[in-house]
């Protein structure tokens, strides 16, 4: 199925970031959920061409893995930031990456494309320290993702839910620190048993 989602979004890379624009005020505010820590090693997960990079890199001085499955997108991504030290971009299927432990791991406007919640959340568990954290951020409710998801079978996206239901499959490998929506963003915050 990862496959399905490499071709949609390799065919959008070259024009993605003429048309995704996102409030930085926002995106900073939603990180700050998150609780990024100076050294926090952090697995940007459906990095795309890095629209979080700028952010990740302000937020910690620790390394940052950009994590796509589109090879397009991370072609993207590493043009823009070729000469940035701390940032490393990764063309690879998460369900099947393996990695050094990393403290954070944030996915951004991604969720849906995991087909896979309980695999989701299994790989999580296996690719973050103890105490470790996932962060899944969406700078947009739940009903305007709907409307921009309109259309995609289930290849390539599904419906998310809400918070009290995403979250289940990731209670016998998570605590939830928090889990919440309104029509501007929505968010869960898990930390590793």
């Amino acid at each position: 199925m990862s496959e399905a989602i490499a071709s949609f979004f390799d065919k959008l890379s070259s024009g993605w970031d003429a048309h995704s624009h996102v409030d930085p005020k926002k995106v900073l505010s939603l990180l700050e959920e998150a609780g990024i820590r100076e050294g926090d090693r952090i697995l940007d997960l459906g990095c795309g061409t890095g629209v979080l990079t700028p952010f990740l890199l302000s937020s910690t001085n620790g390394e940052i893995i950009g994590l796509d499955v589109s090879a397009g997108m991370i072609e993207e991504a590493k043009k823009k930031y070729a000469g940035e030290k701390r940032v490393r971009f990764v063309n690879a299927d998460f369900y099947s990456f393996e990695d050094e432990a990393f403290d954070l791991i944030v996915c951004f406007d991604a969720y849906p494309h995991f087909l896979d919640a309980k695999g989701f959340a299994e790989k999580a568990h296996s690719l973050l320290k103890e105490g470790g954290r996932v962060a899944i951020i969406h700078d947009c409710g739940r009903a305007a993702l709907g409307h921009f998801h309109e259309g995609m079978d289930e290849t390539l996206s599904r419906e998310l839910k809400a918070p009290e239901e995403e979250i289940k499959p990731f209670l016998p490998y998570f605590d939830c620190i928090l889990a919440e929506e309104d029509e501007s963003h929505y968010i869960l915050l898990l930390a590793r048993k």
